[in-house]
C-alpha cells in the first residue's frame, strides 16, 4: 500500500464557547510516483479531544467550543 501522510489546512484552531470550526484534513502520497487509491479504499479520519470540558469534536471533524482553555485534538 502506498505510504501517505496527513496534512491539515491549519495547525491550531481558536473556538469560543458555543462556536464551531471544521478541521480540514487530507491524505497526500509520500511517493509522488505511486497511484492514489480511490476514496472507497481510504481510511476514515478519527477525531478526538484531549479535554471534552474545553472542546468537543465529532466524527466529521466539527469542533465545538465548550469553555475557555486549551485542548489538543
Amino acid at each position: 500500500m502506498p505510504k501517505k501522510k496527513i496534512t491539515l489546512s491549519k495547525s491550531e484552531y481558536t473556538v469560543d464557547a458555543g462556536n464551531t470550526a471544521k478541521i480540514k484534513a487530507k491524505t497526500v502520497l509520500v511517493d509522488k510516483g505511486k497511484k492514489q487509491l480511490s476514496n472507497a479504499h481510504a481510511n476514515e479520519f478519527r477525531y478526538a479531544s484531549s479535554d471534552k470540558n474545553i472542546a468537543t469534536v465529532d466524527k466529521n471533524g466539527k469542533i465545538t467550543g465548550v469553555s475557555a482553555g486549551t485542548s489538543a485534538l
